[in-house]
């Protein structure tokens, strides 16, 4: 029943034929949720093995690691603030479409608390 809509929504209705390259990108964001959905499954199955073994629970909770994702939070949600400010700082000038500030916001958190605790916890080993 659903996938008759999905079709649509892949294709926007059609669109394909007046804009070619903008069914590619749905077709690319489809197939990117899909292998996001399996990574998400294999993340879940790891945690459940980690929290089956005592030892590796304590290895990977252990203080420096708990300090190293506290850092991390603190720069991303700093780093979220500022967007913020920017962003409407910004719409003074420019106006911003709203679904583009929330994604790129978003994306942006992720990315800067991803890449802080990677290189707070490189910096501490």
């Amino acid at each position: 029943m659903q996938l008759p809509l999905l079709g649509k929504e892949l294709t926007l209705g059609g669109a394909l034929s007046r804009v070619p390259w903008l069914g590619l990108f749905n077709v690319l964001a489809a197939v990117g949720g899909l292998l996001w959905g399996y990574l998400m499954l294999r993340v879940g199955s790891l945690q459940r093995a980690i929290n089956k073994d005592p030892a590796a629970r304590a290895a990977l909770n252990d203080e420096r690691i708990q300090h190293v994702r506290l850092r991390a939070f603190r720069t991303g949600f700093l780093a979220l603030i500022a967007y913020l400010v920017l962003l409407r700082l910004s719409t003074i000038v420019v106006s911003v479409p709203l679904g583009f500030a929330v994604q790129l916001g978003i994306f942006m958190a992720v990315l800067v608390t991803t890449a802080a605790f990677l290189f707070f916890e490189h910096s501490e080993a």
